[in-house]
């Protein structure tokens, strides 16, 4: 069964300042499809998500707007399964939607920390991505969406081979 896995990073406090998104795909056997694109967020860079992310104004310059940017990712959630590490990335394009006008697409939303939790109960160092990256050897650059959601994505593919479960298996398990 396929999923996106999907991972935003935002220009200041507010969660509807998306400035970057990745998505990238996955089926039974690892990854199929990439997407990432910077976006330009409607306001001013906090310099602590720059200092986290270090997307700035000289990054973005020529970056689509935020409903340019996800009218082209759009039809690839609507109807999908989508992973995100925490529900963070959904709240920021929900809250992004609202703000800009633009349609949230219908998906079905699961979160990669509760899949891992499942597969690795007590790991050391806790669910962090980071933490569950190098426990699994996965090497990424972390804060840069697609990055991040390639390794959300990981993450997940690692866990349901550890439990055995196929992804609706683990769907029926986390009571979705």
């Amino acid at each position: 069964m396929k999923y996106l896995a999907l991972d935003v990073e935002t220009a200041a406090a507010m969660p509807w300042s998306v400035c970057q998104i990745g998505v990238v795909g996955f089926d039974a056997v690892g990854e199929t499809e990439a997407f990432g694109t910077l976006v330009q967020p409607g306001c001013v860079f906090a310099p602590f998500n720059i200092r986290i992310h270090g997307i700035d104004d000289d990054r973005v310059a020529g970056a689509p707007d935020f409903v340019t940017a996800f009218s082209a990712l759009a039809p690839r959630l609507d109807g999908a399964i989508v992973v995100s590490h925490t529900f963070f990335d959904r709240g920021a394009l929900t809250a992004a939607c609202e703000r800009f006008g633009a349609d949230m697409p219908d998906c079905l939303w699961l979160d990669s920390v509760r899949i891992a939790r499942r597969a690795w109960p007590g790991l050391a160092g806790g669910y962090r991505l980071a933490n569950l990256a190098r426990h699994l050897g996965i090497r990424f650059r972390h804060h840069d969406a697609t990055e991040d959601a390639r390794t959300c994505g990981l993450i997940v593919h690692h866990a349901l081979r550890e439990t055995g479960l196929d992804l609706q298996g683990m769907v029926r398990a986390l009571g979705r």
